[in-house]
């Protein structure tokens, strides 16, 4: 909710994780830095996240163009069709409606995340680029958040031993004939 226009580069693919908008049922809508210092990052995007993002893009100009003065240009990327921030409870509402439409199992956004490093894992993504990725200060935090992700890893370890093992008995076996 924090994301701005300015921190899209759209020549790079790359966005910059530098506020977080949120709602706290005491103050209001807080807009703020993230919590550590390491959350403030640069991302790269995949290319299909970057189109999606021009569309919105296009879609937004074409408001602010019909709409003129009305519009309230405030540099955010998740905004009103008037072009106001969006409320953060809005995307959780959309997510929720979203998930019950398609017969989706209930999650969190913040699940999406846990997801995100799951799919990181399971390529083979090094824990610690995955730690930078999600901005965490070193990979501890992620190895503890993310246990779960990890111990398939292990048994990967052991089996890729296994084969190098094996590869050099082998060799050795031949080279002995």
């Amino acid at each position: 909710m924090g994301l701005k226009w300015s921190d899209v580069d759209f020549v790079n693919n790359t966005i910059s994780i530098q506020r977080e908008r949120l709602y706290v049922s005491t103050v209001g809508i807080v807009t703020d830095t993230p919590k550590s210092e390491n959350s403030i990052r640069k991302i790269s995007v995949p290319v299909f996240v970057m189109e999606m993002l021009n569309d919105l893009r296009d879609f937004q100009d074409d408001l602010k163009e019909k709409m003129g003065q009305e519009y309230q240009e405030s540099g955010y990327i998740a905004v009103t069709v008037t072009g106001s921030p969006q409320h953060p409870r809005n995307l959780y509402k959309w997510f929720t409606y979203f998930q019950a439409k398609h017969g989706l199992k209930k999650a969190t956004i913040h699940d999406l995340r846990h997801t995100h490093a799951a799919m990181l894992s399971d390529r083979g993504t090094k824990i610690i680029d995955i730690s930078k990725r999600l901005g965490h200060a070193n990979t501890r935090i992620t190895a503890e958040t993310y246990e779960y992700l990890f111990n398939n890893v292990d048994d990967q370890i052991s089996n890729e031993l296994n084969n190098y093992y094996s590869k050099i008995k082998n060799c050795s076996q031949n080279v002995a004939k």
